[in-house]
Formats: structure tokens, C-alpha cells, sequence
């Protein structure tokens, strides 16, 4: 394998764990309140008061947020 292959590789490798991350990060943020909301994660996005985007209702609701409406 050449050394552009591995390094190339690499980089997939790097950012698939990278989505990961950020998919879980998505679904158990804490909001300001302290505690930890656990949502499924649904790709089912709002738009709630403020302009403010939620990956899914379960998630806005854990940040209290009102006004939202599924995209």
C-alpha cells in the first residue's frame, strides 16, 4: 500500500469517527439546566422561536425550546 493510500485511509477512517462523534454529541447534550437528555437519533428537524435549529422535537424540548415546528 503507498503511502498517499494509507494517508488517505487515515483520513476516512478519521472522519467517520468524527461523524460519529458529532451524531452522539447531537443526541446527549446538556442543556443549561445541568442535567443530560437522552433523545433517539431521529433526523427529524425543527425550527423553533428565535431561528434556532433542532435535530429532532425531543431535542428542542431538553433545551426548552417553544415555537417549534418539523421543517
Amino acid at each position: 500500500m503507498s503511502k498517499r493510500s494509507r494517508v488517505l485511509t487515515a483520513l476516512f477512517a478519521l472522519a467517520i469517527v468524527g461523524l460519529g462523534a458529532a451524531a452522539t454529541m447531537i443526541t446527549t447534550a446538556p442543556p443549561a439546566y445541568g442535567f443530560v437528555c437522552e433523545c433517539a437519533n431521529d433526523d427529524s428537524p425543527v425550527l423553533c422561536k428565535g431561528g434556532k435549529m433542532y435535530p429532532n422535537m425531543c431535542v428542542a424540548h431538553c433545551f426548552h425550546a417553544s415555537g417549534c415546528k418539523r421543517i
